[in-house]
């Protein structure tokens, strides 16, 4: 269950990882994905709206959370020029990596292997206020 201004809303099975997660990124996850917490909360808040215009497929989710959540933190914690640089790596890693499987993967998993891509490809990030 998610809770919103307007009540409880039930999370498909399929993405229970996702919101397992949300706990996590509050108390354990590095600082910069500890950034993501709104993000992903907000996310699957459009999963669950299936009337709404930003509506995301449960298929489709940990794909588009988890890209949503990395360029949070690629915009909070990166230098604005590697950013799109940083996205295509992402999304080719997504897809060598799990392909259509990727919702098998554990959300948790696909944040902290993404996290972990980018600071091999880019260093540990510059932090802008």
């Amino acid at each position: 269950m998610l809770l919103d201004m307007n009540g409880a809303i039930a999370i498909p099975p399929h993405v229970n990882d996702i919101a397992d997660t949300l706990p996590w990124l509050l108390q354990d996850a590095p600082i910069p994905l500890l950034s993501t917490y709104r993000v992903v909360a907000v996310n699957l808040g459009y999963m669950c709206d299936w009337s709404g215009s930003n509506h995301i497929h449960p298929y489709d989710a940990h794909f588009k959370i988890a890209l949503n959540a990395m360029s949070n933190v690629l915009n909070q914690f990166f230098s604005p020029v590697i950013y799109n640089d940083a996205m295509n790596l992402l999304r080719s890693y997504f897809a060598d990596r799990w392909g259509d499987g990727i919702s098998f993967a554990g959300f948790k998993v696909i944040l902290l292997e993404s996290y972990q891509l980018i600071i091999r490809n880019f260093g540990s990030g510059v932090m802008y206020f």
